[in-house]
């Protein structure tokens, strides 16, 4: 058996369609979740991914945000918003449920916002800090450890850890003090990074500033994630970043992340 999941901001589907292609060609996974899609429901691009094998289901807005997961198998079950959201008008969740190669599996994409600049004075940071206490909660109250298995992809917008970034002069947006504590109690509430589990001690990255040549200097940070519980982790093998997909020409500032089960 072999089961595979790619998570990846794509900074825009219709943009970066022909990226999206190439991906399903050199990894055909079972499930592909993507965030920052940038595109209202009526300009998804059906027609380009219909001869693909991939059933679709995505909560789109146009121009900003969205959020859609790719699944060979078909859904039965899609949510596109969790309770107690406070950025309900905003496309930043989908959870469908789908039975795989792993079993029943619950899979959510994420969008968490940017926050711009860490401060309480900054309107922006606090429904970033919001949004993620809602969702820490909603993942206590909802994330069944014991019986399902639950995947969560998505781009958080926090490095948890020093590892995670490059040396900063001062904090920074997604690595305040604030943020760093908020995800590593997400993660420490039993939440596994697989980057981090399979590769511990090594430092990479899979976000780049388009601006100051930062991915020549690889001057990034890690911001996103593939987390599941402990019960889908039994067969995993491989997690990692391909950063090749950075390199391609018009990229998104991200790199898509690739967990293997075998």
């Amino acid at each position: 058996m072999s089961f595979s999941i790619v998570s990846w901001n794509i900074n825009s589907i219709n943009a970066r369609i022909e990226h999206l292609l190439i991906l399903i060609k050199k990894y055909d996974p079972d499930v592909i979740c993507l965030q920052e899609i940038k595109s209202s429901e009526e300009k998804f691009p059906f027609t380009i991914l219909e001869d693909t094998s991939y059933n679709f289901y995505f909560k789109g807005q146009k121009g900003f945000n969205g959020v859609a997961i790719l699944t060979k198998t078909p859904a039965e079950f899609v949510k596109k918003d969790f309770d107690g959201n406070p950025l309900s008008d905003e496309a930043r969740f989908i959870e469908v449920h789908l039975t795989t190669k792993l079993g029943f599996l619950k899979i959510i994409s994420l969008y968490v916002p940017n926050g711009q600049e860490a401060s309480y004075e900054n309107d922006k940071f606090v429904k970033k800090i919001d949004f993620l206490k809602s969702f820490n909660e909603y993942c206590k109250i909802n994330g069944d450890h014991l019986n399902d298995n639950i995947v969560i992809a998505g781009d958080f917008n926090i490095a948890p850890y020093h590892i995670d970034h490059i040396l900063l002069p001062k904090e920074e947006i997604c690595t305040s003090l604030e943020e760093k504590l908020l995800l590593r109690n997400f993660i420490n509430s039993g939440w596994k990074d697989h980057f981090r589990l399979l590769n511990p001690g090594l430092q990479e990255f899979s976000w780049w500033d388009y601006r100051g040549r930062s991915f020549e200097k690889n001057t990034g940070y890690r911001i996103d994630f593939i987390f599941s519980n402990e019960r889908s982790l039994k067969s995993i093998k491989r997690s990692f970043i391909d950063k090749d997909f950075r390199a391609l020409i018009r990229p998104s500032d991200h790199a898509p992340i690739v967990s293997i089960w075998e």
